[in-house]
């Protein structure tokens, strides 16, 4: 959405699908950096076992 920032929807019925989308996006790559971290935590773990 960076090239459409000056495109900027006027109805309030795509704004909030705009918003939608771009919360779904937040949530998804929330999730994969949690994932990232527990695979981290994993590994950290593995790494001090005798």
């Amino acid at each position: 959405m960076d090239a459409d920032r000056d495109a900027v929807p006027d109805d309030i019925a795509a704004l909030r699908e705009a918003l939608a989308v771009e919360r779904a996006k937040g949530l998804e790559i929330a999730a994969e950096l949690a994932i990232a971290r527990a695979k981290v935590s994993e590994d950290e773990a593995r790494a001090s076992w005798p």
